[in-house]
C-alpha cells in the first residue's frame, strides 16, 4: 500500500484513531541450508500443539492442499513429540529439517528481528475478530508478508493465522488494572510490547519473566522457579489435555491475540512450479480465514469447558478495559514513531474504514 498522506499527517490521523478506540468498550543466519531440500519427495509439516487446536487443524488442511498439488509424499506430525522448543520450531523450517510449520509472530520477530511483526502484539490494536478479519484481508497484511519475504533468505511467509486471545492465568482472578500491581508474571516469549502492557498494569519490571510453553504445567502450578504468580498465555493452551492443574483461574481482558504465521522453507518452495506456488498462496489466504473462525469458535467452547470443569473465569468490564487502554496509549505513540513503513498508521486507517 502506498503512503497516501505525509508522515506527519498520517501519524496524527493514526494516533487520533487509536485514542478514539481507547475510549470504547536479522540477525543473519550462520547455518548452511542443505541442497537436498530442493528435490525432496517427502514433505514434512510440523505443529507443536495438540490435535484440536486451530493451528493443527489448519495444517491438516494445508497438507491436503499440498497433496492435491502433487508435491510429494506429505507427512504431518506433532513436533512437540520431538520435544521441539519454540526456537527450534522456527529453525527447523529455515534449516530444511521440515518444510512447513506455523510459529507465532512474536517468535519470528524476536529471533529474526522482524520488527514489522511487532505491531501484531500491540495491546488493543484489534478490539475483536471483526477487526482482525479487516486486517488479514487488507493490502497492508499482504505488504508486510511481501516485505518479510524479500528480506528472509530461508523462509517464505504465506499467511497470518489469527488465533485465540491471550489471557491471564493464576491463583486469583485479575478483575481490573489494579489487581496486577506488585505481582510477577510469566510471558510465553520475550516481547517488548507485552512486557510494557504488564508494566502499565503495575507489574514491577524485575518481575516480568519468560517461560517455554512446554513448561506450562510448572508455570501454572507456581513451580517455574520465578517469583511470579501469574501467567500470560494463549487461551488455546488451557485446553491442552496434558495440563494437569484444574485449580487455576482465568481472566479475560482482550489485551491481545496470538498470530501464527504459515511458514515454508524458501528453497523448497521456490523449487515448485509457478502454478503450484500460486495455488498454495491462494489456498493459504483461505486457510487464514479458516484458522480465525476455528479459533473464534474455540473461545466459546473453552468457556463452556471451564464451566463444566468448575474453572473460574472473569471477563473485564468495559470501564476497566478503558482504563488499561488509556495507560498503553504511550506505547502506541512509541510505535507510531518507529513502525516500519508506517505499517501501524496504515493498519489504524484500515481498521477505521467501514
Amino acid at each position: 500500500m502506498k503512503k497516501i498522506f505525509l508522515n506527519l499527517a498520517l501519524t496524527c490521523v493514526a494516533l487520533a484513531s487509536f485514542q478514539a478506540i481507547a475510549q470504547t468498550p536479522d540477525t543473519e543466519k550462520k547455518t548452511v541450508i542443505s541442497e537436498k531440500v530442493t528435490k525432496k519427495s517427502k514433505v514434512r509439516i510440523s505443529h507443536t500443539g495438540y490435535s484440536e487446536t486451530a493451528k493443527a487443524k489448519t495444517l491438516e488442511k494445508f497438507k491436503a492442499v499440498l497433496e492435491s498439488s502433487n508435491v510429494g509424499n506429505v507427512e504431518l506430525f506433532d513436533g512437540s513429540a520431538a520435544k521441539y522448543k519454540d526456537t527450534s520450531e522456527l529453525d527447523s523450517v529455515e534449516l530444511g529439517v521440515i518444510e512447513v510449520n506455523a510459529p507465532i509472530s512474536g517468535l519470528i520477530s524476536s529471533i529474526n528481528r522482524e520488527t514489522s511483526l511487532d505491531i501484531l502484539t500491540l495491546p488493543y490494536l484489534f478490539n475483536d475478530y471483526s477487526d482482525i478479519e479487516k486486517f488479514i484481508k487488507s493490502p497492508i497484511a499482504n505488504n508486510i508478508l511481501s516485505d518479510l519475504n524479500k528480506k528472509n533468505k530461508y523462509s517464505e511467509y504465506l499467511a497470518f493465522l489469527p488465533g485465540e486471545p491471550k489471557v491471564i492465568v493464576g491463583p486469583t482472578l485479575i478483575k481490573n488494572i489494579n489487581d496486577m500491581k506488585g505481582n510477577g508474571v510469566l510471558l510465553e516469549a520475550k516481547n517488548n510490547t507485552l512486557s510494557k502492557t504488564f508494566l502499565a498494569m503495575g507489574v514491577p519490571e524485575d518481575q516480568i519473566f519468560t517461560f517455554a510453553v512446554t513448561d506450562l504445567n510448572k508455570a501454572i502450578n507456581g513451580e517455574s522457579g520465578y517469583n511470579a504468580k501469574f501467567v500470560s498465555v494463549s487461551l488455546n493452551e488451557l485446553n491442552n489435555p496434558n495440563l494437569k492443574n484444574s485449580k487455576f483461574k482465568v481472566s479475560f481482558n482482550n489485551y491481545g491475540y496470538v498470530f501464527n504465521v504459515l511458514t515454508v522453507n524458501k528453497r523448497w518452495f521456490n523449487s515448485l512450479p509457478e502454478d503450484v506456488k500460486n495455488n498454495i498462496r491462494k489456498s493459504s489466504a483461505e486457510l487464514a480465514m479458516f484458522h480465525m473462525n476455528y479459533a473464534k469458535e474455540s473461545v466459546e467452547k473453552t468457556k463452556e469447558n471451564f464451566k463444566k470443569n468448575n474453572i473460574e473465569y472473569y471477563e473485564w468490564k468495559n470501564e476497566d478495559i478503558k482504563q488499561l487502554k488509556q495507560k498503553i496509549i504511550p506505547l502506541h505513540e512509541e510505535y507510531l514513531k518507529t513502525s516500519t513503513k508506517n505499517y501501524l498508521s496504515e493498519t489504524y486507517i484500515t481498521l477505521q474504514a467501514k
